[in-house]
């Protein structure tokens, strides 16, 4: 992938919302058409070198995507124009997360999805743009 060139800034969010991601949140994500067996089999996840089964960047990615829809256009997902992050960190089901998210100018906002257990990025140097 092309190198990100979001920096997030070092000042508090402009807004912030927590949730938590479901025990069995992995096994609905496998309903996407997902067989990697990561997602699913603890003992496979294990093997590749896992605490446990995990979870699918497009759950991380969803969550993202619909926390920021609900915060900046509610109700007018069409208006989403591009939504980009890179994943750094690994996110386990059963996990609290926080979504964060900093004005850059009209339409445009950074964002970073956070482990709140750990406080590492799962998503991080992410933009999400509108119009």
């Amino acid at each position: 992938m092309p190198k990100s060139d979001v920096v997030i800034p070092d000042r508090a969010p402009d807004y912030e919302e927590e949730d938590y991601i479901s025990p069995v949140q992995h096994l609905l994500y496998r309903l996407t058409g997902d067989t990697n067996l990561i997602h699913v089999d603890p003992d496979y996840a294990r093997k590749m070198g896992l605490e446990s089964s995990c979870m699918q960047g497009l759950c991380s990615f969803g969550f993202c995507c619909r926390m920021a829809i609900g915060a900046l256009i509610p109700g007018q997902p069409e208006r989403m124009k591009r939504m980009a992050a890179q994943m750094t960190s690994v996110l386990y089901p059963g996990t609290p997360v926080k979504f964060q998210l900093w004005k850059m100018e009209e339409g445009r906002v950074y964002f970073r999805f956070l482990n709140q257990t750990t406080g590492k990025p799962i998503l991080n140097r992410g933009v999400f743009e509108w119009e």
